[in-house]
C-alpha cells in the first residue's frame, strides 16, 4: 500500500506473508501534490503514479526488487490525482483530469515505452476512476459537469464516448471495478449522502442506479 505523507513524500508498507506480516513504512521520496495510484503489471513489477508539486505526472516503479525514480513523465499539468491500471503483458494506462476539465491519457508498452498525453474530451467535475474489463478493455468513469455519471471505454482497439450513463446526480467521484467476463460495477456517493451502484453486463448492458443506503461522509 502507498500513501502521501504529511511531508509530501511517497510512503509504502508491504505485506509479504502470514509469517512476516506487514513491514514498513518505507520512505520513497518524491514531491507530491496528490494521493498516489498504484498498479501491478508482471510479477514483482509495481508502478506508482502521482501529481508532482510542479503539476506534472510523476512515478516510481519497482522491478527486480529495486525501486527506480521518482521520475517525471513530462506530461501535464494535472488537475488532480491520476488513476492507473496495468496488464500482465506489461501495458500501463494512466488517466487524469486536466486543468481544462478534460480527460487525459498516457500509456506504456514494453515495445514503445511511454506515449501521450492524449486528450480524450469530456467535461469533468471529478477525478477519473479506471478499470480493466477483460480482453484488454478499459472503462474510465467520472462525474460530468452536469452532475451525472459519464464514461469513456476502450474495446476492440477503439475508444468510445464520452457518454453519459444517465445516472446521478453524483455527490463525488465514482469508483469502478471490472471483471474478466466483462462485468463492470461502479459506485458513488449521492447528493443525499447514500451509496449508489450502477453495473454493466455484456448480456444486459447498463443497469441502475441502485440505492444501497448508507450514510457517507
Amino acid at each position: 500500500m502507498f500513501w502521501k505523507g504529511t511531508n509530501n513524500q511517497l510512503y509504502a508498507a508491504r505485506y509479504a506473508n502470514v509469517q512476516t506480516g506487514w513491514t514498513g513504512p518505507t520512505a520513497l521520496g518524491g514531491s507530491m501534490m496528490s494521493a498516489p495510484s498504484a498498479t501491478v503489471t508482471s510479477a514483482g513489477v509495481v508502478d506508482v503514479f502521482f501529481q508532482g508539486t510542479d503539476g506534472s505526472l510523476w512515478h516510481r516503479w519497482l522491478s527486480g526488487g529495486t525501486w527506480y525514480g521518482p521520475q517525471s513523465l513530462g506530461m501535464g499539468p494535472l488537475g488532480g490525482p491520476p488513476s492507473v491500471v496495468g496488464q500482465s503483458n506489461g501495458t500501463v494506462d494512466t488517466f487524469w483530469k486536466g486543468t481544462n476539465g478534460q480527460l487525459y491519457h498516457a500509456w506504456y508498452t514494453p515495445a514503445s515505452g511511454w506515449l501521450g498525453p492524449q486528450a480524450m474530451g469530456g467535461a469533468m467535475a471529478s477525478d477519473p476512476s479506471v478499470t480493466l474489463t477483460g480482453s484488454g478493455g478499459l472503462d474510465v468513469m467520472f462525474k460530468g459537469t452536469d452532475g451525472n455519471l459519464w464514461h469513456r471505454w476502450f474495446a476492440g482497439n477503439t475508444w468510445y464516448g464520452p457518454q453519459s450513463l444517465g445516472m446521478g446526480p453524483l455527490g463525488g467521484p465514482p469508483s469502478v471495478v471490472g471483471q474478466p467476463n466483462g462485468t463492470v460495477d461502479t459506485f458513488w456517493k449521492g447528493t443525499n449522502g447514500q451509496l449508489y451502484h450502477g453495473w454493466y453486463t455484456p448480456a444486459s448492458g447498463w443497469l441502475g442506479p441502485q440505492a444501497l443506503s448508507g450514510n457517507l461522509a
